[in-house]
């Protein structure tokens, strides 16, 4: 699921406009990427928390050639699965909140048909496997 399949899943679940929809999830993101750039921790009970860091300097080898080399510290992400979230994933639940009854058919996007043939169109560039033509 990519931000606009994100986007039209909240659509479909609260019953936003669209436009509303998708500027609720960037803002939730922006939010979540700004504090956390700024050093500081989101939690989202539940679900995940994040945080900044650092990893130390250490040495690597290249896998290429074998040859030693020397990785800089970095100030990296540390993203924890909250309990809920692991648990939902453990038991193969589709949902845990108030629109956990809506079940994966509210999610789903409007099959894409070919206009040679009919048939239903594959993948992110939406290709025809009955015809082999793109659309």
């Amino acid at each position: 699921m990519n931000r606009s399949e994100l986007a039209s899943a909240v659509t479909t679940a609260t019953g936003l406009e669209p436009r509303q929809a998708a500027d609720a999830v960037e803002a939730t993101l922006d939010v979540i990427m700004s504090e956390v750039a700024a050093g500081r921790r989101v939690s989202l009970t539940g679900f995940a928390s994040f945080e900044r860091t650092w990893r130390s300097s250490r040495y690597g080898r290249n896998p290429g050639t074998g040859e030693r080399i020397f990785i800089p510290a970095a100030q990296v992400v540390r993203v924890r699965v909250g309990k809920t979230f692991k648990q939902a994933v453990k038991d193969g639940r589709l949902g845990w909140s108030r629109f956990a009854g809506m079940g994966p058919q509210a999610y789903e996007q409007p099959k894409a048909v070919c206009a040679f043939c009919g048939a239903e169109l594959i993948g992110s560039k939406r290709f025809c496997a009955e015809c082999g033509r793109a659309a």
